[in-house]
């Protein structure tokens, strides 16, 4: 009787859309100051160390908590979204950027490009960026993943600017 109520309930799900009962989101958001540099100042470097980002370990987030699953339900993570907006000061885009890339790193696995973006436009204080759909399982459900946002063809912004960073994952539960 479980077995047919659970079959039924995937059914209806597919025929009506839902992908609420084996997906949920993971949101991760971080802040950094990027400080600001004169006219003849140089490329921005390296992007400030980012906290929430530098070692995620999905399954210790409150959505998992929540929904009582382990790492031993996940079937597949992915990046859904990723965007970087300017906090303050008013005013002040990130045209400054000239491109980015997030990258996973581990130990154990190759290192792989998560999300690329070379378009700041002028005027755009948010920007989303390309993400993969790389299966991010083995990455983020371990301890000894980082997150690394690296910039190129970028200078620093004309003043102190606070970002903030936001991700979303998709996590895929196997339910049956």
């Amino acid at each position: 009787m479980t077995r047919l109520w659970v079959c039924t309930t995937l059914l209806l799900a597919a025929l009506f859309g839902c992908d609420d009962l084996d997906n949920f989101d993971v949101e991760v958001k971080d802040q950094a100051v990027l400080q600001g540099g004169g006219v003849l100042e140089g490329l921005l470097g390296e992007f400030p160390q980012l906290d929430g980002f530098t070692r995620v370990d999905l399954a210790q987030s409150a959505e998992f908590e929540e929904r009582g699953y382990s790492r031993k339900d996940v079937d597949h993570i992915r990046l859904e979204r990723l965007t970087v907006r300017v906090i303050d000061p008013d005013g002040q885009d990130l045209a400054f950027i000239g491109e980015m890339r997030v990258t996973i790193d581990n130990p154990d696995l190759p290192s792989l490009v998560l999300a690329t973006q070379d378009d700041f436009p002028v005027g755009e204080r948010e920007v989303a960026f390309e993400t993969s759909d790389a299966n991010l399982k083995n990455y983020l459900l371990g301890t000894r993943s980082s997150i690394t946002f690296e910039v190129d063809d970028s200078r620093r912004p004309p003043q102190d600017t606070r970002v903030e960073i936001h991700a979303v994952f998709d996590v895929d539960i196997n339910v049956i």
